[in-house]
């Protein structure tokens, strides 16, 4: 099994180095939730020096706005750079209240102003299902699943992986237990199984191996064409791919103004799903514009149409 810790405060100072001659393969301890953890920056700097793939992760608070809760999390998370876990959200109940669909957009949306990788969401079944379809091909998961959580793996992981309403390739791992034992940290700790390859978790921790998009000043199939009566601008653009988790920027050249619609022009043969949401905000000439939860994919020719 590839195994993943994750930890807080309430385990003390950990021994990482120890951790990891264990056999764990990574770690995703606890950064904020109204206040910064009080091991985070112990943690945040022992797993990297241990030679472990880190992460950190945010409580997701039902009595605050989610914007206001991302922008805390990112000034103690840092740079989400190779060798580490994309952003991480912890959507669960708390004080028996589980934070809204909205909460979760807003603390999506201001994350993906920062980072293009896409955000972790840990939850168990049933709380995730108050998720319906809202937020599949935006986020990853981060599954809790104990059974009678007697410190192992109860069930077939492929079974796990494919409980949920998200695709079960978006299921990336499989918190089986809150009472594990690790060397290295004092007390049980949560443990979760990676759901894939070695090489796949490598990928997964090194975001230079995906496929990011340049920006495309690319030949296009026609010019832009301006309506006057509605100050609306029609601009055909060339995307040469999307990234690895359907993610990608383009440009709209030598247009200002604020993005309306994002389409795709004719049919694909090649079963692109168009991203659910794009960034729309004032955009000066030649500015990138962010499209996000696509399905991974090679040369798309989109209508773009601005105001402005």
């Amino acid at each position: 099994m590839i195994l993943i810790v994750d930890v807080s405060e309430f385990q003390g100072t950990v021994a990482w180095g120890q951790v990891k001659a264990s056999g764990v393969a990574g770690a995703i301890p606890k950064a904020t939730q109204y206040r910064i953890d009080r091991q985070h920056a112990t943690n945040h700097g022992g797993i990297p020096n241990a030679g472990l793939p880190h992460g950190c992760y945010h409580f997701l608070c039902w009595d605050q706005p989610g914007g206001p809760q991302a922008s805390f999390y990112l000034g103690a998370a840092g740079d989400f750079g190779p060798g580490t876990f994309p952003p991480v959200l912890d959507f669960e109940r708390y004080q028996g209240q589980l934070p809204t669909s909205q909460h979760v957009d807003d603390f999506l949306h201001e994350i993906e102003q920062t980072t293009s990788r896409r955000v972790l969401v840990y939850g168990n079944r049933g709380d995730l299902a108050q998720l319906g379809s809202l937020f599949i091909g935006r986020v990853d998961v981060w599954l809790a699943d104990y059974g009678p959580n007697n410190g192992q793996p109860n069930g077939d992981p492929a079974h796990v992986r494919a409980s949920t309403q998200f695709p079960a390739s978006d299921v990336k791992l499989w918190q089986y237990t809150s009472v594990g034992k690790v060397a290295g940290i004092a007390g049980p700790c949560d443990v979760s199984m990676w759901l894939g390859s070695q090489a796949e978790l490598d990928a997964y921790v090194n975001p230079q191996s995906q496929v990011h998009i340049q920006s495309v000043p690319q030949p296009q199939p026609a010019p832009p064409v301006h309506y006057q009566e509605d100050n609306v601008t029609k601009i055909p653009v060339h995307i040469p791919a999307l990234d690895d988790q359907g993610n990608g920027n383009f440009m709209v050249p030598g247009v200002a103004g604020r993005v309306v619609s994002v389409k795709m022009n004719g049919s694909d043969a090649g079963g692109y799903v168009p991203p659910p949401r794009w960034d729309s905000f004032a955009i000066g000439p030649d500015e990138k514009v962010k499209l996000y939860g696509g399905t991974p994919h090679g040369v798309l020719d989109l209508t773009v149409w601005v105001v402005g």
